[in-house]
């Protein structure tokens, strides 16, 4: 429905509209009760509600573009999933607990069911900032992130506010920090967590041009909680986790995380507005080099995302890294791990040529799971290899992406690693391959088997993902058809040349410990 004239118009009668535009400089009045469950666009002119239009923000939105503006009260409303906590914030300003008590009855004390999250709380654990709300006369601040349980016995739940909207207004957090704790040790990851919100009743665009005002301590990842699956979401410099994206939908909160000894404001203005809708509270992709690994059990999982680009480091990037968060239930959680650190996202250099990732898995039950490589964004041409260190299983996950253990409950920290080499080229060597020569590795011995030939000597050189010589043996001798010798090297990718008087072989191996 257009509203177009160029003289006051009036709407009377209850009625239920899909998109309405408003586009009269003299002025539009609402009546009775009425209901947009698609997109309002104040394209000019002022909406006069009279308190009687409720907003849909489960498919619907306010647009924000337009110069129009509101006058009245609207009541901004969503459909919740029951039976879980979800990460919420207001799309108006100056509301309290109180107008979420009539959609879920707030609770407190020992059955709290309300909580914002302090980041200042000394621990090491970065769950345990979860701080109970004590009165509904709570100010759910503009920006400002909750985390709301809503019964278990309700399959869903209409969750609203009413009040005055502006448009085009700006809106900013109370300060954001990064408070270390040294108790009862330093781990600066769990440090610098808050929880905030979107302030609008629009989806916003992490990654628009204009709009955000953000302290430089600010990392660039975001984290929703998808409470239908009880697991976190990230997405970090075009890339996402278990669904993650740069778009953040009406009455969402997220986490975002503050380096060391940073403090700041985060300002969010209309310029981050987009008109698409997301349905669920908890809600592209890089043409980088990228491996997606994730682990799977039953109906739960998780995935963890690797990525090689330009101007990364192998230390935290606050651009294009994410760290992991924990995930509930019986969800596994899969993390990549550099340097001691945990990644959802793990963005490291393109010039790295041998590199051995390990992998984290956190197993909330003992099952069976299936780790996979989604290799659709990773070059071909480069190998990848998945390690299994106690059963002593490397396999390249280029020609089989999947890996299927038994696992009991609990962590695993130092079993699981990915093997990663660029391929090596050897354009200066004119050679022929040699079909009687057969070259193969398992754990550090190396095997070359020459069928056709008991004895003699041939030169064997080494080389790693580098293209540099790890062992060279000149007259390599011949013993009843094979040659076999330890290669004590680190484990990775490597390059095997046998010369003989009349070729030269060349053979890719794997090296593991």
């Amino acid at each position: 429905l257009n509203f177009v004239g160029a003289s006051a118009q009036t709407l009377t009668g209850t009625t239920t509209f899909s998109n309405v535009t408003i586009n009269n400089s003299s002025g539009v009045t609402l009546n009775t009760a009425s209901t947009i469950n698609g997109i309002l666009t104040l394209t000019a002119g002022t909406f006069a509600t009279g308190g009687n239009l409720s907003q849909n923000l489960y498919n619907g939105a306010i647009a924000g573009t337009g110069v129009g503006s509101t006058t009245g009260n609207i009541r901004f409303f969503k459909t919740i999933w029951g039976d879980r906590y979800h990460y919420l914030s207001s799309p108006i300003p100056a509301m309290t607990a109180a107008d979420w008590n009539d959609n879920v009855t707030i609770k407190f004390g020992a059955y709290s069911n309300l909580y914002s999250y302090d980041e200042t709380v000394n621990d090491t654990n970065q769950k345990v900032g979860w701080t109970a709300v004590a009165t509904t006369a709570t100010a759910l601040s503009s920006v400002k992130g909750f985390a709301l349980y809503f019964p278990r016995f309700i399959y869903n739940t209409t969750l609203d506010v009413a009040g005055a909207y502006t448009h085009g207004a700006t809106y900013s957090s109370a300060a954001l920090t990064n408070t270390p704790c040294n108790t009862p040790i330093a781990k600066p990851a769990s440090d610098g967590w808050n929880l905030v919100g979107n302030p609008f009743p629009s989806t916003i665009d992490w990654n628009a041009a204009s709009g955000w005002t953000k302290p430089a301590a600010l990392t660039n990842a975001i984290y929703m909680y998808d409470s239908r699956l009880l697991r976190y979401v990230s997405y970090v410099g075009g890339v996402g986790t278990n669904g993650g994206t740069q778009y953040i939908g009406a009455m969402q909160g997220f986490f975002v995380k503050l380096s060391a000894g940073g403090s700041g404001s985060l300002s969010i203005g209309p310029g981050t507005r987009v008109t698409s809708t997301l349905r669920d509270v908890w809600r592209t992709e890089s043409r980088d080099n990228i491996i997606r690994m994730s682990v799977t059990t039953g109906t739960n999982n998780d995935e963890t995302v690797i990525r090689f680009m330009d101007n990364a480091t192998e230390a935290y990037d606050n651009d294009v890294d994410a760290y992991k968060l924990y995930n509930d239930g019986n969800n596994p959680t899969f993390a990549s791990v550099t340097a001691g650190t945990e990644y959802s996202v793990n963005s490291l250099p393109n010039n790295i040529a041998n590199k051995v990732i390990p992998l984290k898995l956190n197993a909330a039950t003992s099952n069976t799971y299936t780790i996979a490589a989604d290799l659709s964004q990773f070059i071909s041409g480069q190998t990848l290899m998945l390690e299994d260190r106690l059963l002593g299983i490397n396999q390249d996950l280029s020609s089989n992406p999947t890996y299927t253990v038994s696992l009991s409950k609990g962590n695993y920290a130092d079993r699981f690693f990915i093997h990663y080499a660029q391929t090596i080229t050897e354009n200066n060597l004119s050679h022929s391959s040699n079909s009687e020569i057969e070259i193969g590795a398992y754990q550090q011995q190396l095997f070359v088997l020459f069928p056709s030939l008991n004895t003699g000597t041939v030169k064997i050189n080494v080389l790693d993902a580098l293209g540099k010589i790890v062992l060279e043996e000149d007259n390599a001798e011949i013993i009843s058809g094979k040659i076999e010798f330890a290669l004590p090297v680190a484990a990775g990718l490597y390059i095997v040349k046998v010369s003989t008087a009349n070729s030269i072989s060349s053979q890719q191996v794997y090296i593991s410990k």
